[in-house]
């Protein structure tokens, strides 16, 4: 499966909010599918990525990317995300680390006051975000996740197909 495409979908179920009491076994049922589809979304990334970790946000930082192309409208920002690692699930152990999302100009950095998992690229040493879906709220669930997939995948040599 096209786990940028399921990404997407995932993140549009996550958008819909719950809005009526009446259909409490719906609702359950769409949190199950919900969390279903997150799980499958995260076994993709940690699966296509070369990293994965808890972290908790220490700060951003936006910096304005030169335009090459000034008579267009497409002007980019980079936003390098600063974290504490509280646990490395797939890749090198590190106690702090930072990464790049190059995003159009005037989005926002977005930062959790929550820890979060993220799977994020490398190039060079140096960590890129790896797309829509890279990020995860710490739930004991996604935890949990986290960890038996990392070791699943961890003897096995990848391409890390999210990251070219």
């Amino acid at each position: 499966m096209n786990y940028k495409i399921l990404t997407i979908l995932i993140l549009g179920l996550l958008m819909v909010p719950s809005c009526s009491v009446k259909h409490v076994a719906a609702t359950n049922k769409t949190e199950q599918q919900r969390l279903a589809l997150m799980m499958e979304a995260l076994e993709g990334f940690i699966s296509n990525t070369p990293y994965c970790a808890l972290i908790q946000y220490t700060s951003v930082d936006v910096v304005p990317v030169p335009d090459p192309y000034p008579d267009d409208d497409d002007v980019e920002e980079k936003h390098v995300y600063h974290a504490k690692v509280l646990e490395t699930y797939r890749g090198q152990q590190l106690d702090n680390i930072s990464y790049i999302e190059t995003t159009e100009s005037g989005e926002g950095a977005h930062i959790s006051a929550e820890p979060v998992v993220v799977t994020l690229c490398v190039d060079k040493d140096e960590f890129f975000w790896a797309g829509t879906g890279s990020v995860y709220p710490a739930t004991d669930e996604v935890i949990k996740a986290a960890r038996r997939i990392s070791q699943k995948v961890k003897s096995v040599k990848q391409s890390f197909t999210f990251c070219e």
